[in-house]
C-alpha cells in the first residue's frame, strides 16, 4: 500500500495576490492602475499587470505580479518578449509574494531588448 502524501496549496489567486500589492502600495503613497474590462483583464504589452506611478508626478513604473515561486518563470517570459520585439521598457518591476513568509520581494527588469534610438 502506497502512502499519500497531502501537500497545502500554496497557489494564490490572482484576486488574493493584486489585494496584497494594492495594500502594500497604498502603504508607499503611490497609486496603481490594472486594465480590464467588463470583467476581463488583459496584460500590458502582455507582459506586465499593471502601472504604478507617484502621486507627486515622477516616473511611470510597470510591473508583473506574481507568487515568489512564479518569479523565476515570470523573468524568463520578460526577458523573451522584450528580445523578441527588441523593445525597452524602463522602470519594469516582477513583484513577487511569498506567501509563506508573509513579505514580497521587488525585481528590476534589467535585461531589455535592443530598441532602436529614434
Amino acid at each position: 500500500m502506497s502512502k499519500q502524501r497531502h501537500y497545502k496549496n500554496t497557489n494564490m489567486k490572482e484576486k488574493e495576490l493584486k489585494t496584497i500589492f494594492e495594500g502594500e502600495m497604498g502603504q508607499k503613497g503611490v497609486v496603481w492602475w490594472s486594465p480590464s474590462f467588463q470583467r476581463m483583464r488583459w496584460d500590458i504589452f502582455t507582459i506586465f499587470d499593471c502601472v504604478v506611478a507617484s502621486r507627486a508626478g515622477g516616473p511611470i513604473y510597470f510591473y508583473q505580479i506574481t507568487t515568489i515561486s512564479h518569479v523565476s518563470h515570470r523573468r524568463r517570459k520578460i526577458y523573451d518578449y522584450l528580445a523578441k520585439q527588441k523593445i525597452f521598457v524602463p522602470n519594469a518591476f516582477i513583484w513577487g509574494y511569498d506567501a509563506k513568509h508573509k513579505k514580497s520581494r521587488l525585481e528590476k527588469i534589467i535585461k531589455q531588448g535592443h530598441a532602436n534610438k529614434v
